[in-house]
């Protein structure tokens, strides 16, 4: 019987090397951390981070963070137990680190009506929406040295889902979303005084996206449903898509009233997947399918859409999240370029984040953000203010409070 001879380890161990190399270059290269559209990036490097105080009072949740008209930097939120209201002015140290001073202090009733737990569900400039765990959703406006708290905002009878999305189109105008298609406009001019335990305020409009991506009245009584509808409103503006007729829907809306004008778009060869608008001049439609490991966005002037260009230019992204403009104290003014925040999955599983800055004339850099803390203020509240000197600061509230960091990209 002849023995079968044992491979000797010299041979083994280069074999079996070989072989451990040849997969983690297959899974680097199927798994890559990076999108292609991302370049080569730079790193975002962390200058300041901790805890938000307010004068030496610390900050339970944040629910409002700005510039005001004046360029002051304005911000506001509850204490740490909840029972009142913090209200100050961001400064920063000849170091350039921020520091925030106590304007006034004063009670709040939100605990009145029984709940123990909060959470920030949207925040646009003096306005916030503050969510309990009774699934309250009450406006607050910063006015001054006072924050107000306004009506109950609910749906019909009940309230709003969790998965609603808040966003503010105008001055007066607020608008929350559901995953079902279900859109209810409030008029903030018309918020009486908030009352603990009364029953919430059912939108002033209530509407749904039609299959032919208009616009239809809706009633409490028979709510119509349209789980494929896209809704996306930044300020000026809002588009909407029924996700089944391939079309949409893109308006400019007045400042100081609830008033649509149609905005042309030149057809997009790219479908309508999903899409974003800002009132940054960007329109970005998603160009990726869904198998791919990170989605794939192209981001278009929307100036260029409006004009009819065929050959618009476009940059690609991943997933954008949020926008922002150049620092400029002055809103009005014309800035020069912005900043979108962007999410990408690293090796399949694992959301990582880019800052990227795209200028005028449409060449951008991306920076990468390792800081867990960042993550998650991008990832969930997006309270970003762009400082001078390509610097950000970000806050997020978690179980320990409120928090912040500044960084710097450049």
């Amino acid at each position: 019987m002849n023995k079968v001879k044992k491979i000797p380890l010299s041979i083994k161990v280069p074999v079996f090397s070989a072989i451990f190399l040849s997969l983690v270059l297959l899974f680097v290269t199927l798994f890559e951390n990076l999108p292609k559209s991302a370049g080569v990036p730079l790193q975002c490097q962390v200058k300041y981070s901790g805890p938000i105080k307010v004068g030496d009072q610390k900050m339970g949740l944040l629910t409002h963070l700005y510039i005001n008209p004046d360029g002051q930097y304005m911000i506001a939120g509850l204490t740490e137990n909840k029972d009142g209201w913090l209200i100050g002015k961001m400064g920063f140290a000849e170091d350039a680190q921020p520091y925030w001073d106590l304007n006034a202090r004063h009670a709040s009733s939100l605990k009145n009506s029984g709940a123990g737990e909060f959470q920030l569900a949207g925040t646009n400039k003096d306005w916030a929406f503050i969510r309990s765990n009774l699934g309250q959703i009450v406006a607050v406006n910063l006015n001054k040295s006072k924050a107000l708290e306004k009506s109950n905002l609910g749906l019909c009878t009940g309230n709003w889902s969790e998965d609603v999305r808040i966003q503010r189109v105008n001055r007066d105008n607020v608008v929350f979303a559901n995953a079902k298609g279900q859109i209810g406009f409030y008029d903030l001019r018309r918020l009486s005084d908030y009352v603990p335990k009364g029953v919430g305020r059912s939108p002033d409009t209530l509407m749904v996206v039609d299959p032919d991506s208009s616009l239809s009245v809706g009633q409490c009584n028979q709510l119509a449903e349209n789980r494929h509808a896209r809704l996306r409103v930044d300020d000026g503006l809002m588009g909407f898509s029924s996700g089944i007729s391939g079309t949409l829907s893109l308006y400019s809306v007045a400042v100081d009233k609830f008033k649509l004008d149609p905005l042309p778009l030149s057809p997009l060869k790219d479908g309508l997947a999903d899409f974003v608008v800002s009132k940054e001049n960007v329109f970005g439609v998603k160009v990726s399918g869904w198998l791919d490991r990170t989605e794939q966005w192209k981001l278009y002037k929307l100036s260029d859409l409006a004009n009819n260009r065929a050959d618009a230019p476009f940059i690609m992204t991943a997933e954008p999240l949020a926008f922002r403009g150049d620092y400029s104290l002055e809103e009005s003014k014309k800035v020069n370029g912005y900043w979108v925040a962007e999410r990408y999955k690293s090796y399949y599983f694992f959301d990582k984040f880019l800052l990227t800055h795209v200028t005028a004339e449409g060449t951008k850099q991306s920076y990468e953000i390792d800081d867990p803390f960042l993550r998650n203020s991008l990832a969930h509240q997006q309270m970003w203010v762009v400082l001078p000197g390509q610097r950000h600061l970000l806050a997020a509230n978690t179980k320990d409070g409120a928090g912040y960091s500044v960084i710097e990209c450049k």
